[in-house]
């Protein structure tokens, strides 16, 4: 194992040395303040108290009951240099008779008193988050604040209680340290450490200073694992931001998991701390012990084939079907591997490798290599089983064997007759008016490639599709309507004329069945300031009144057109800016108000009742009326969300949590919307998040059509109880997002089935059958360059 170590950082040993003492202590540096509160009576400086009362210092702890909302201390009086590498440490637990909600806490910093807040502002200001209730921790916060010269005064500010916990909660504050790391001068290091202690839920590496290219792409973890668990590698930039990368690891021979960390945009620059820790699984309990943590230039250890992914190719196989499996394998170790052979070989009865001569030897892999192969199978009956095989080095060298299975499920055939197109639709009944949001964003293989190779089992049942062929979106259409969904709003953007991603609307009035389906904009109106005037929405309007409102398809609400926007904020700030100018003061929402207005009267003029505008953005998910208040001040007649993605307080760790916290969030969230009363809003029906293949930071796990089918069913309530009937599905192919609901590899027809199921009227004669383009002989409809539809 070619781990080279820093010895004087044995970073564990010293957190757990944190963690178990009552006194304060250094990583590396000097310390700057310390509050220790050891004598009774004396807060130490820190007088000024907000939300919570009675505090007073008995037994070495600052304590204070949590009387409201926002609870946090205040010291004043400081005077000391602001330094790049300070560091702020505190022990301290939150007591209380339940879980906390909120685990969000902030440190507030000021070099003057001047403002509105004694010289506090949200544009200065750290984060932390809260270990669970009644457990004592050591906050650790890293403000890089070297840009304000000085520091006078701090805030340290405690999540928000649950209103049943106001004045019952108590706040303990062991003690308070400002430390200064003095990075500038460290000796030069390399970033790898041993892990004392590797039995333990997470981990983090002292502080340093680090450029990630020249320190390599490589991250190497060596550790112990019964069963697949997932972790979180996490690293700090030059801000003081952490960005992460969940990593995946199985039972291992060598015990050494390499991760590429070139995939990620954001391992660049320089980086100051690196932390691990073990994702929370609903399926899997199992131990991870870590023995080390390093980045290198290249992989450690022997070769070690990975198999990545695998499964079937086709999102549906039915008996008579040509298809394959496929073995997405990828070289995580230090060597070259040998040649490989499939050796053992099961296949389920019915099953059959179609060329076996040459495709069973899988030549070697060179350091790092990924390869992804398609090995073609002949099904000729109903089967539930697996392919099973072994991964076998071929030749003198010696390699351990990969074992892989490969669940198989073949359906009956439908015995349909082959078809010259796409079937028409055969639209199902419903009392509800229920949408779905679309993202027009699938149409090259740049897009697909971060699919395949991150999540193939979102494969649609489409294939990787290019979505400007009007004969994929007759099925979209086909689907949608044979199972509930009767609009889409689709994304669109605009930004001072320049229009992208129209390629899907376009297909759109192209297509044979578009008269099934009725459609709108979500204006995704991602624009920078002063982006945006009255000239701009007079030019965007004359638009849409020109190219789209006059169509039959597009989607009106009370025989006004609908248009949804992104962001109802910028377009404010925008005008407000520019009257700004002009020497008027406009207040928050009277800017926005003036370009609803042109467009509202550009509509009647041309013939138009008007524009029906609906506010995405507010913040999101927010229920405060004054969220609400101003958009109706605004004149918008209706909010909605794009994603609903909360966990109801309930997550451990917001990187990964199971889709069950959205389904117990979701109908309390639409009450306490509803209970407002002063906009109608549009109720969003969550297809989840998992944003792995684009960002890689929300994993909402444990998702299956059954769930979805329970927040169906808990929307068809809130409408017995609300009179409420329109709502929307959260995106439905938001692939890289990670919401989607068409009908895909992993869930087939369910997310559909379920929409249709709970909330359509089913019909005599039975519900429409849902099949593919392969069981009538269309398709496929795979993304090819240079294709013109």
């Amino acid at each position: 194992m070619r781990f080279s170590l820093f010895a004087c950082c044995l970073a564990v040993s010293l957190l757990t040395a944190l963690e178990s003492s009552r006194a304060p202590a250094a990583e590396q540096g000097e310390t700057v303040r310390l509050w220790t509160f050891d004598t009774d009576g004396d807060r130490e400086g820190w007088t000024g108290t907000n939300g919570l009362q009675d505090v007073s210092v008995q037994d070495g702890v600052l304590r204070g009951t949590v009387s409201g909302r926002d609870p946090f201390i205040v010291v004043s009086g400081l005077d000391f240099s602001a330094r790049p590498w300070n560091v702020l440490h505190a022990r301290l637990r939150i007591v209380q008779d339940e879980p906390l909600l909120e685990r969000g806490g902030e440190l507030f910093y000021a070099n003057s008193e001047e403002g509105p807040f004694g010289g506090f502002s949200q544009a200065k200001t750290s984060q932390w988050t809260a270990a669970d209730a009644n457990t004592w921790q050591i906050v650790r916060i890293y403000p890089f604040w070297s840009k304000e010269g000085s520091i006078i005064k701090l805030r340290l500010d405690f999540p928000a209680p649950a209103e049943n916990q106001i004045n019952k909660a108590v706040v303990e504050v062991d003690w308070i340290e400002l430390v200064d790391l003095k990075l500038e001068s460290q000796p030069a290091i390399e970033p790898s450490w041993i892990v004392e202690n590797g039995d333990i839920d997470s981990w983090q590496s002292p502080m340093f200073s680090l450029d990630a290219e020249k320190i390599g792409n490589w991250l190497t973890i060596s550790a112990s694992v019964d069963a697949p668990r997932s972790v979180e590698f996490s690293w700090m930039n030059g801000r003081g931001a952490f960005y992460s990368t969940a990593v995946d690891l199985k039972k291992s021979a060598t015990g050494i998991f390499n991760v590429d960390l070139s995939n990620s945009k954001y391992w660049k620059g320089p980086v100051h701390q690196f932390r691990l820790q073990i994702l929370p699984d609903a399926e899997s309990k199992a131990a991870v012990t870590f023995q080390a943590v390093a980045v290198h230039p290249q992989p450690q250890g022997p070769a070690n084939i990975n198999v990545m992914f695998c499964g079937m190719e086709d999102a549906l196989v039915r008996a008579g079907y040509e298809t394959a499996f496929f073995l997405d394998l990828v070289n995580c170790g230090g060597d070259d591997s040998p040649a490989l052979t499939l050796d053992g070989m099961k296949l389920p009865e019915g099953v059959s490798l179609m060329d076996e001569q040459g495709r069973t030897t899988i030549e070697p892999f060179r350091i790092g290599e990924r390869r992804r192969m398609l090995f073609p199978v002949q099904v000729a009956k109903p089967v539930e089983g697996t392919i099973s095989f072994r991964l076998a080095g071929s030749g003198k060298r010696e390699f351990p064997a990969v074992a892989v299975e490969i669940p198989i499920s073949v359906l009956p055939s439908l015995n349909l007759p082959k078809a010259d197109y796409v079937p028409e639709p055969r639209p199902v009944k419903s009392e509800y008016e229920i949408g779905a949001l679309y993202f027009p964003g699938w149409y090259h293989g740049h897009s697909w490639s971060r699919i395949w190779n991150r999540c193939p089992v979102r494969r649609p049942l489409l294939g990787w599709y290019n979505e400007s062929s009007p004969e994929v979106i007759d099925w979209q259409i086909k689907w949608s309507v044979e199972n509930g969904i009767q609009f889409y709003l689709v994304d669109w953007y605009w930004n001072k004329g320049n229009r992208h991603l129209e390629h899907w609307i376009k297909g759109f009035q192209q297509a044979r069945y578009k008269s099934y389906l009725k459609w709108a904009m979500m204006w995704a109106n991602h624009n920078g300031p002063g982006s945006h005037s009255l000239e701009d929405q007079a030019n965007v309007t004359k638009y849409w009144i020109d190219n789209y409102f006059n169509t039959p398809e597009y989607y009106s609400i009370d025989g006004r057109p609908v248009v949804m926007i992104w962001s109802p904020e910028g377009m404010d700030r925008d005008v407000i800016a520019i009257e700004k100018q002009k020497g008027r003061e406009l207040k928050k929402g009277e800017g926005v108000k003036q370009l609803l207005d042109v467009s509202r009267e550009m509509a009647r003029q041309a013939g138009l009742k008007g524009i029906y505008f609906v506010a995405m953005k507010w913040p999101e998910a927010s229920t405060s009326a004054a969220d609400i208040q101003w958009l109706a001040d605004a004149g918008f007649e209706m909010t909605s969300i794009y994603h609903f993605m909360d966990d109801g307080g309930k997550a451990i760790t917001r990187r990964k949590f199971s889709f069950d916290l959205v389904v117990e969030a979701s109908k309390p969230y639409w009450q306490k919307r509803h209970e407002t009363g002063i906009l109608p809003f549009l109720p969003n029906l969550s297809t989840g998040w998992d944003d792995r293949p684009w960002n890689d930071h929300c994993w909402i796990a444990d998702r299956t059509p059954d769930k979805f089918a329970e927040i169906c069913r808990q929307f068809q309530q809130f409408s017995k109880e609300t009179g409420i009937k329109r709502a929307v599905l959260a995106p439905v192919n938001e692939w890289g997002e990670g919401s989607y609901a068409e009908p895909c590899r992993e869930f087939e027809f369910g997310m559909y089935e379920a929409v249709r199921d709970n909330l359509c009227e089913k019909p005599e004669s039975g519900w429409p059958l849902n099949y593919g383009p392969q069981d009538v002989g269309l398709g496929p409809y795979e993304y090819t360059e240079g294709a013109k539809y």
